[in-house]
């Protein structure tokens, strides 16, 4: 029934936004007593139902049946209400307000224009007004430099909510220091602040790189994001609450971290950075380059609190416990030692959690102990693995967009594969035979762990790492069995002997260095499984972890998906019928300036790659289109196409041949890169290369002019077949997209002469046959020069890249 409930919830809050309720249940469900009435319904009713069962009134199906239906509309409810409640704090529109924010967590990342750090943090702002000031103005102008800026499109501030949470924001620029933004590193747990915001809606765009904002925000209960334009002034609130308390300390924790950072070179600076995220949770001093050598190596869950953390902190102060009553053992006569340690535990787990942020492993580790301390005063007869069903309802109950949280699945398909996980006993024998049995039993835990994580990683990620097996064998007990003790046994005594913790966090740091310098020489070469086939891949990652889970199927079982599902790895083409058309992919970037599109088919990939007006490459944008072609089963390049000039798409072409093969590269203009094995050729007017069936011809483009006007190169290319047009695109018009598309321009003239000394050269059209049946596609782009008269002479239908 847990099943059955969560894909539920799922649904609704994956079908509210396109559903519109009545005034009378959306007023109910938004009034803040509801969720007190619906969860003294539930209460009611998993009673009753436990009442009935035990004196069985009714029988037992019946039974199951009523409360199934009865709770599955209690969490229909939830979903609703959840969802409602959240839309209550929203905007449609962007608004530059003045508000008071009120801190009651630390921040996400520091403002240190140093290293360019970017400043993000979550607060609640309250006392919303709208403020005129013309540099938000202009910046909400520049965003969108063809909009109208007349007074019919000024932001309604009657849609501003009387608070609601955002996501603060400011950038360094260029490595200057901007001091009224640098006071945005004051604001701590306990102040608050007035400050002037550009607050703006969640966009519901993914990134180029898959991140959904929209999904993360909503999951961190985050209404808005705001740009901060100026601090005007920042106070103490004076909160005495005692999570505002563990916020404080955690935030004196990095200041401590902190001291003297940039005396530190880098690599010293990122192990002391996990050393505070191991004790605190706090990832704000971590790079996104040591971020990603923890993805590489499948150890990215050792940076999150975990069960593994809560768990320890509270054996050892259960341990110091127990030892500290055993000398006065009268205690016990009133209540037993092991129920005095499951107090403490829960205790102390509770507390930890609470203080390293309340993240979806350490709440499922807090509410699981619950549960056992429960089951155990109380005598039920549950076993574990309904405890671990229970608990996962009532986190989707006091948090339904917990669900969207890929923590939440990974949490608990975890625990769940280690409940089912059966090992073999180590016999006794030999030292080296014990060494050997325990190395073999470590191996086929992470092995198991590794395919049954598998259809969960190619969901919310699409890659695996392929190193996890091996780096988690020595990883995971490294940081269980000397890492984090250090650090908690340092976290510990920092009170009274501070100079002690530092000297047991330098320790630390310097195992971390050391792990981390041997990663970064270990781990080489492309060990990412992408999953190309996307919903073929998860069904047969599903299909491998049944066995796993069911213990009425033969673990034998996975042998056959998980055979599959390499050999669809290791060959990307073998399943692709020969008749298939040739695919053309607009690949989305974080650059509105870059276009990106791939033409597919067989085996051969060509990439067309087109500068508008890039002032810079975002970072990481070649990691994401790499990441994003090796999805798309590329594993080598037939051709790259730079159509313009420019050292944008130069510096691009280059990273990317550093990642994937390139047979040849054709360049626009009259600059020049050497690139090993790779034949190199002018993008020129005239140029054509074809195989199986299709042709890709060079339409403008001459380098020998001494004019940059006239070097774009826009690409013909036709099919036989045919093409699919994979989105992203969006038409000039209404009308529909051709079904059968023979032919497709790639426009990517910057300048309207590339189009006008076409016509004058190429009057002749029998140099450019139609195709025989079939439409035109004339692929463009927001910021390129358009030819209507060459469009007409194609016959070609305007579609834009978004």
């Amino acid at each position: 029934m847990s099943v059955i409930v969560i894909v539920l919830v799922l649904g609704v809050l994956a079908l509210m936004p396109n559903i519109r309720l009545g005034d009378t249940l959306e007023a109910w469900l938004s009034a803040p007593s509801s969720f007190g009435w619906l969860s003294f319904d539930l209460v009611f009713i998993v009673l009753m139902a436990v009442w009935v069962q035990r004196y069985r009134c009714i029988s037992k199906a019946l039974i199951i049946c009523a409360c199934g239906l009865v709770i599955g509309l209690l969490f229909v409810l939830r979903s609703m209400m959840a969802h409602v409640q959240f839309e209550q704090h929203t905007i449609t529109q962007s608004h530059t307000v003045t508000a008071i924010t009120d801190v009651s967590e630390i921040s996400d990342s520091i403002y240190d224009p140093v290293s360019e750090s970017a400043y993000r943090q979550k607060v609640t702002i309250t006392d919303i007004r709208p403020a005129n000031r013309p540099q938000a103005t202009n910046a909400t102008i520049s965003a969108n430099p063809f909009g109208e800026t007349s007074e019919s499109i000024t932001p309604d501030a009657s849609e501003l909510p009387n608070s609601m949470n955002v996501l603060l924001s400011a950038s360094p620029r260029h490595h200057q220091n901007n001091p009224t933004l640098a006071q945005l590193n004051n604001l701590i747990p306990n102040t608050a602040a007035k400050l002037t915001l550009l607050i703006e809606p969640i966009s519901t765009q993914k990134s180029a790189s898959g991140f959904d904002s929209n999904v993360w925000l909503r999951t961190r209960d985050i209404h808005a994001t705001a740009r901060v334009l100026s601090v005007d002034q920042i106070e103490s609130a004076d909160d005495h609450r005692i999570s505002i308390r563990l916020q404080g300390l955690r935030q004196r924790l990095r200041a401590h971290f902190y001291e003297d950072w940039h005396d530190y070179d880098i690599s010293n600076q990122q192990a002391r950075a996990v050393t505070l995220s191991l004790l605190t949770g706090d990832r704000s001093l971590i790079s996104r380059q040591t971020k990603d050598l923890y993805q590489l190596a499948g150890i990215s869950h050792l940076l999150a609190i975990s069960g593994m953390h809560v768990l320890f902190l509270a054996l050892i102060l259960a341990g110091l416990t127990s030892w500290l009553l055993d000398k006065f053992p009268k205690v016990y006569g009133a209540i037993s030692r092991k129920q005095i340690r499951l107090i403490v535990m829960v205790a102390a787990s509770l507390i930890y959690a609470i203080f390293t942020g309340f993240d979806v492993p350490a709440v499922r580790t807090v509410y699981m102990l619950g549960a056992v301390a429960l089951a155990r005063y109380f005598v039920l007869p549950v076993s574990n693995l309904s405890l671990l069903f229970i608990v996962a309802l009532i986190m989707t109950w006091l948090d339904p967009y917990v669900l969207w949280q890929a923590g939440f699945w990974l949490s608990f398909v975890a625990v769940l594969l280690l409940m089912r996980y059966e090992s073999t006993p180590i016999q006794e024998a030999t030292t080296a035979t014990r060494i050997w049995q325990k190395a073999k039993s470590a191996t086929a835990l992470q092995l198991w762990l590794f395919i049954g994580m598998l259809p969960v990683s190619i969901l919310f990620f699409g890659t695996v790492s392929l190193w996890s097996v091996l780096v988690n064998l020595f990883a995971i007990g490294l940081f269980g069995s000397i890492i984090l003790p250090i650090n908690l046994l340092a976290g510990v005594i920092y009170a009274i002997s501070p100079s002690l913790a530092d000297g047991l966090w330098s320790l630390s740091s310097w195992i971390l260095l050391k792990l981390h310098t041997a990663l970064e020489f270990g781990l080489v070469g492309d060990s990412w499984l992408y999953v190309p086939f996307g919903t073929v891949g998860l069904v047969l990652a599903a299909l491998a972890i049944l066995p796993m889970l069911s213990k009425a199927l033969p673990k034998s079982a996975a042998v056959i998906p998980l055979s599959v599902l390499l050999m669809l790895s290791m060959n990307d083409h073998f399943y692709t019928p020969k008749d298939a058309k040739p695919t053309a992919k607009v690949i989305k970037t974080d650059n509105q300036a870059l276009q990106v599109v791939l033409i597919q088919h067989q085996s051969h990939s060509w990439l067309l790659l087109a500068d508008f007006g890039i002032k810079s490459l975002p970072d990481g944008q070649i990691d994401v289109l790499i990441d994003e072609l090796k999805r798309l089963g590329v594993r080598s390049l037939t051709g790259v196409v730079a159509q313009n000039s420019g050292q944008a798409l130069t510096k691009l072409t280059a990273g990317i041949h550093a990642r994937l093969p390139i047979e040849r590269y054709w360049r626009a203009g009259q600059g020049v890169l050497k690139l090993a094995n790779v034949i190199d050729e002018p993008c020129q007017a005239g140029q054509i290369h074809q195989y199986d069936g299709v042709s890709i011809r060079m339409l403008t483009g001459w380098q020998q002019i001494n004019d940059v006007n006239v070097w774009d190169c826009s690409i013909e290319i036709s099919s036989e077949l045919g093409f699919d047009i994979d989105q992203p695109m969006e038409a000039e018009s209404d009308e529909l997209l051709p079904s059968d598309i023979k032919q497709i321009i790639a426009n990517a003239a910057t300048h309207e002469d590339a189009w006008h000394l076409w016509r004058l050269l190429c009057v002749d059209m029998d140099i450019m046959p139609r195709p025989e049946a079939g439409a035109s596609v004339w692929l463009s782009h927001a910021f390129a020069k358009d030819d209507a008269d060459v469009m007409g002479d194609f016959e070609a239908t305007l579609w834009r890249a978004r």
